[in-house]
Parts: C-alpha cells; sequence; structure tokens
C-alpha cells in the first residue's frame, strides 16, 4: 500500500488531495476517518471529486453507513456502484426484509464473493429475488446458471 500512496502522490497535487479531503468532510467525516481510509487502502484517492461524492452519497444516505464504517472497509470505494454494490445490497435487503437469510449478512462480505458464488448462496435459491438481480445487473433470470456453471 505504501507504493500505491507514494504513487497518488507524485501523480496527484497537494491541493487536489485537500480538495477530496473536503468531500469526505462534507459528508461528515473527521480528519482521523480520512486518513484511516488512505492508510487501508491509498487508491481510494484516485477517483474524481464527482465521483466521491456519488458514491458517498449512495453509501452513507441511501444505504446508511457511517464514516468510520466505511474507513475501515475501503473494499466499498472500489467496486463497481451499478454492477456490484447496488445490486447485491437490494437482494440483501429484500432477503432480510422477508426472513430468508439465516443470519444478518453483511455487505462487505456479500461483495467479495465472486458472482458464481453469490448467485449460488442469495439469488438461485430465492425466487423472490431473481428479476430484482437480473433487473439491476443489465441481465436475465437464463443467463444466471451460466454463470454458475462456468
Amino acid at each position: 500500500m505504501f507504493l500505491y500512496a507514494v504513487n497518488i502522490l507524485h501523480c496527484c497535487s497537494e491541493k487536489n488531495v485537500k480538495d477530496k479531503c473536503q468531500v469526505f468532510k462534507s459528508f461528515g467525516w473527521t480528519q482521523p476517518d480520512i486518513m484511516k481510509l488512505i492508510r487501508l487502502n491509498p487508491m481510494c484517492f484516485t477517483s474524481s471529486e464527482a465521483r466521491i461524492k456519488e458514491r458517498l452519497g449512495c453509501l452513507m444516505n441511501q444505504m446508511g453507513y457511517k464514516p468510520n464504517y466505511l474507513a475501515m472497509h475501503p473494499i466499498l470505494f472500489m467496486c463497481s456502484m451499478e454492477k456490484r454494490l447496488l445490486p447485491r445490497h437490494r437482494v440483501l435487503q429484500i432477503l432480510k426484509e422477508k426472513g430468508l437469510l439465516r443470519e444478518d449478512y453483511l455487505l462487505t462480505s456479500a461483495i467479495c464473493l465472486s458472482e458464481s458464488v453469490f448467485l449460488k448462496r442469495f439469488v438461485l435459491p430465492f425466487e423472490e429475488v431473481h428479476q430484482v438481480y437480473a433487473q439491476l445487473t443489465g441481465s436475465t433470470v437464463e443467463s444466471f446458471n451460466k454463470v454458475v456453471k462456468s
């Protein structure tokens, strides 16, 4: 991670880094939270300010995550919102609401799973989420079995 941090400092101006820190602070992040995120994964600072704002807005305002949790889980900044985070969050949310999960499964754990494992564990066994997941990922229910078999 040290080499990534050095690379970011080399590529980004001090003003650029400060501006990105201000974006985080505008969402209620403290300096220690920002530093923790950078220490765990400096690549989070390679995104544009607009992308950081969009990501924070979704993670904090729509999904309800707090800065200290997000700082400890930088993977949430590295995955695609449209292809991975939002579809998997919605599936877990539906399964929790319907009482179909035996345990409280964390989004951070779900996004680390491969597509085929996620489908086997959380989508295929529950018809309630087939259409939702297909629609959010831009795929079809029929394509799920192809992913699982490959």
